[in-house]
């Protein structure tokens, strides 16, 4: 799907991310034997929404019209495969009915861009006329539909000019409406259970489904995965301020996903690396001469700072803060 693609096109994508994303076979993805069916999970949900009845015991969301909805029947989605609600789509993420490791990064995905870890595995019960509105994941992801389940993928680059655009509608409702026409290097696919999509890191997307199912999806690090953060507008401060002021949240989210935390150790190392951090001045003013790789790592990575000096808001002007919520392992950005 990306080998007629104008030599704009291309260089767009290869300018701002990893490699293009690109349609896989499903089965090279999957171990057979472990290949699940929609009855078998349709059971396999109802069982676990049985044994989660409190919301404090869920281990996985509740969505509908993008929003999180703890007080709505889960059990709606399932309802949903069966009559579709156009007008308000319950959507189920984070689902752990099927076993980790059966779900992989496809072999053939080397000849362009090499995986060197796979982090969370993610589960989502989608029904049809589920949308998810114009997000930016910042890992690489692989995601296949399972049985009937259809999508289709609005994919476009991380470029200079479409994260300003992202942050023009930062916050908005209805961005694919607001600024859809003025992304540049868009790209459309279509995905059913006998094709895996992969998405570079930093991908721009929206999601449209048009037939209700399960949807398969697995987060991954490259040697290249911090490199699309450089497109982002005074990305340093931004991405510091922001990980402090959530901090306590992250590490209540580190200790549950051991993974997800060697992940995230993984991104700021690379990031590093780089030497933009030499450059960096620290958010809250107290690192001194002390050299701030070295500081941010002793007191701001996993400790949360007694005094808040500066609002987050205040720390950058002009740069993308994705608001949408998480999945385990990316926002909701259900890979729809």
């Amino acid at each position: 799907m990306t080998t007629s693609l104008s030599e704009k096109v291309t260089s767009l994508w290869l300018g701002s991310t990893t490699t293009l994303p690109r349609i896989f076979s499903a089965a090279e993805c999957w171990d057979e034997e472990h290949l699940p069916s929609t009855t078998k999970l349709i059971v396999f949900t109802l069982h676990h929404i049985e044994a989660t009845k409190k919301v404090s015991d869920r281990t996985y969301y509740v969505y509908r019209r993008s929003e999180q909805a703890p007080t709505v029947d889960p059990r709606l989605a399932i309802a949903q495969l069966v009559q579709p609600a156009e007008s308000g789509p319950v959507v189920l993420i984070g689902l752990d009915i099927i076993p980790k490791g059966v779900f992989h990064i496809p072999v053939s995905l080397a000849e362009f861009i090499e995986g060197t870890e796979e982090a969370d595995q993610q589960l989502l019960l989608t029904p049809n006329f589920s949308f998810t509105d114009l997000h930016v994941d910042t890992s690489n992801g692989i995601s296949s539909p399972i049985g009937k389940c259809k999508k289709l993928w609005m994919v476009f680059p991380p470029t200079v000019k479409n994260i300003g655009l992202m942050k023009r509608v930062d916050g908005q409702r209805a961005k694919l409406t607001r600024i859809g026409r003025s992304l540049e290097g868009g790209l459309v696919f279509t995905t059913n259970s006998n094709e895996a999509i992969y998405l570079p890191a930093g991908c721009i997307h929206a999601v449209i489904t048009f037939e209700g199912g399960y949807l398969i999806a697995i987060d991954f690090v490259t040697p290249l995965s911090s490199r699309p953060l450089s497109t982002f507008v005074d990305f340093e401060n931004l991405a510091i301020a922001s990980w402090i002021a959530t901090l306590e949240n992250i590490n209540r989210y580190a200790k549950d996903f051991p993974n997800w935390k060697r992940r995230a150790i993984k991104i700021w190392d690379d990031f590093f690396m780089q030497k933009i951090g030499e450059e960096i001045i620290c958010v809250y003013g107290d690192h001194g001469k002390e050299n701030f790789i070295a500081h941010f790592k002793e007191v701001h990575m996993w400790q949360k700072p007694r005094v808040q000096k500066r609002k987050l808001g205040d720390v950058v002007e002009g740069s993308v803060v994705e608001k949408q919520p998480t999945r385990k392992s990316k926002i909701f950005r259900i890979k729809t």
